[in-house]
Parts: structure tokens; sequence; C-alpha cells
């Protein structure tokens, strides 16, 4: 047990303690609101550039979000820039003539990978770049786009600013003329008495995650005012709705091979079906005719021309040969033993073979006809 006065220095000096640390907490920590990591609202979500547009709009300009394409020939080319997040390689033919306006006449900045591809568009990716790499409008202008081994920012010198600003993808321009390299940037401006002409390749740096890194807003704020400190340009249209090709365009571009087959089989068909020149031939019954039809037509052919008796003498020719097969003494046989033989072989009675024989002599068509198709008949029975 610790003694009375012990105890009570103890409390007291607990005492002593617990108010300085009460008085230092009320004199050193401050009261601060949190309420966690703040949200986008709706309107940034919806709108990529506001945090760019809300800028410029500091600066002394009028910004016009989400342009759509077919509003590309309301703008006025005297006091406006039309700015273009990605130019699609789809335009179709009048937005491709209005644009060619800008290009000659007026002030224009625009990118060339669209920011959903930029974090996964790279070399292995082939195919997928290849339209950006065979950009036309790129190719107008002696440019190709190649991607940098190592990271690397941009640097500019625009209105006499240092200007860093971010390429977080490394994308790169490289001009060639007749063949030779004559400079790689990071971004590609020309300049004319009427027109101005921008291209970045990683637009995606102006939207609303990455304008305030970096000197990104000054970039961009540079490519305005540069030849044009007076703001005679002070209308920005930024066209951020995107434009997709037509399902004609997307059907033969994925199913032209197709295409061409139906094509064909299609004109096959027509010049299998359609009408033909000429006069119409009856179809002939590939059917062989019956025999009697042949015995016919011979007959009537050798009647008229009095080989009738040759033809009678040919057939019982034919039937006396095929009876000396096996029969070596057939021709000193009587008539009467070889007309039983002839039954005994083709299995037709002794009676229409006598007919047969005593018809040799005739003296009309129908007797003939008669005739050669009964004799016709038993050779072919022998």
């Amino acid at each position: 047990m610790f003694p009375l006065n012990l105890k009570k220095a103890l409390l007291s000096l607990l005492a002593v303690l617990a108010l300085y640390f009460a008085w230092w907490f009320f004199t050193h920590l401050e009261k601060v609101d949190n309420d966690g990591k703040p949200e986008p609202t709706i309107e940034a979500e919806m709108q990529p550039y506001l945090a760019l547009s809300e800028f410029l709009k500091s600066k002394g300009y009028q910004v016009h979000m989400n342009t759509s394409w077919s509003e590309l020939d309301k703008i006025d080319i005297q006091n406006s820039v039309v700015v273009i997040p990605y130019l699609s390689p789809h335009l179709p033919q009048f937005q491709r003539q209005q644009l060619n306006k800008f290009l000659k006449k007026g002030h224009i900045i625009f990118g060339i990978v669209p920011s959903s591809r930029s974090n996964w568009l790279n070399e292995e990716n082939q195919s997928e770049t290849s339209d950006f790499r065979n950009n036309e409008m790129l190719s107008r202008f002696h440019l190709t786009l190649y991607k940098e081994e190592s990271d690397q920012y941009g640097t500019s010198t625009l209105m006499d600013r240092e200007i860093t600003f971010e390429m977080p993808d490394n994308w790169m321009f490289e001009e060639k003329n007749d063949g030779k390299d004559t400079g790689y940037w990071s971004y590609w401006m020309e300049q004319n008495t009427n027109s101005k002409i921008i291209i970045i390749p990683e637009f995606f740096i102006f939207n609303n995650q990455h304008i305030g890194k970096r000197d990104n807003a000054l970039l961009f704020l540079s490519f305005l005012q540069v030849d044009d400190e007076n703001k005679t340009h002070s209308e920005i249209w930024i066209l951020s709705e995107p434009i997709t090709p037509g399902f004609f365009h997307l059907l033969w571009q994925n199913f032209s091979f197709a295409i061409l087959a139906l094509a064909l089989l299609g004109i096959l068909l027509l010049w299998n079906y359609g009408i033909r020149f000429g006069g119409i031939y009856p179809l002939f019954k590939p059917a062989r005719k019956e025999l009697k039809e042949h015995l016919d037509a011979v007959a009537n052919w050798d009647w008229n021309h009095s080989h009738a008796e040759h033809l009678i003498k040919n057939i019982f020719m034919a039937i006396n040969r095929k009876m000396k097969y096996s029969y070596n003494d057939w021709e000193s046989y009587d008539q009467q033993k070889q007309i039983r033989l002839i039954s005994r072989h083709t299995g037709i009675s002794i009676e229409n073979i006598s007919t047969t024989w005593n018809l040799e002599n005739i003296h009309s068509r129908t007797a003939f006809l008669r005739l050669i198709q009964q004799l016709q008949t038993i050779r072919t029975h022998l």
C-alpha cells in the first residue's frame, strides 16, 4: 500500500498531464470536413472536354461543346477555330469537302489517335494502327505516325513560352520529303496567310483527367493564340460527337469477298435463266427410240430406193450364218428342219417362222415392213 500523501501526489500529476494534453489538442488540431474522394459531376462525365471548355471561357473564348459533323458547314470560317479530338478516316464525302474548306481558309486543331484506344495501341497491334499510320490527312502533309520506345514529354516554345506537356503513350510524327526524314515532332503545325493547321497525336491529354497536368492547358491556349493574339478567332467549336462509317462501308470492308462471290453467282444465274437471242429449238428427248421405230425408218428408206430384196437377203444370210455356228451341215437341211431348229433356238413358234419364210416374195410396202420386223426379231433371238 502506498502512503496517502504519495497517492495524492500521483493523482495530481496525472490530472496536470491530462489538462496539458487537452490544451495541446485544442490548440494544434483543426477540424476539417472530409467527404472522401470527390466524384465527377454528371456534366463532367458526359463532356470529356468540360475542363478545357471552362479554362478557355476564363480566357475570353466562346466555346461550343458537342458539335456534330453535320454543323460543320454552318460554322463561320472567319472567326472560328474548329477542334476535332479525333479525325475519323471514315468521313462522308460532304463532310470531307467542308473540312477541306477549313484546311484552306480556317483555323483547325485535330487529333489522330482516339482516346479510347490510346492506352493499347502499340507496335504489336499493327493492324489496329494501320488506319492512323496511313491516314489521308497525314499523307497530305508528308507525316507518318510512330511510337517512341522510351517515355518522354513533349516540349514547345510557342508564344515564347517554355511549355512541357504530357505524352503518356509516346506517339510522335515523322516528316518525310522526297523519301528523306526532315523532322520528328510531338505535334505538327502549318501556318499560311489564311489558315492554321495543328495536328497532335494524343489529343486526349486535353480531356478532364489530363488538362491540369504539366502545361497541357497552356499548350492548348498557345495553339489558339499563335498568330492570333488579338483573338480574331474567338469561337471554339469542339466536334466531339463521333462519326461512324455507314452500313455499306462496313459491309464492304468486312465482307468484300463474300459480296463479290454473291455478285458473280447472281450474274451466272441471270445468264442461265435469261432470255437468249436467236430461234428457240425444241428440246429433244434423251430416251432411246424403240427398235420398231428404227426398223420402220430403215424399211421405208430401202423400199423407196428399191433395196427391199437386197435387205431381205442380207437378213436371211445373217440368220444362216448364226445357225452354221451351231450346225455344220446347216445348208444340207431341208426348210422344215431349218424352221424347227430356228424355233428351238429362238423360242418362236414354228407357225410364225413358217409364215415369215413364205413372205419372201412380197409386192407391197406393208408386207415388206411386216417381213422385216419378223426377220429382225428372229435374228435378235438367235
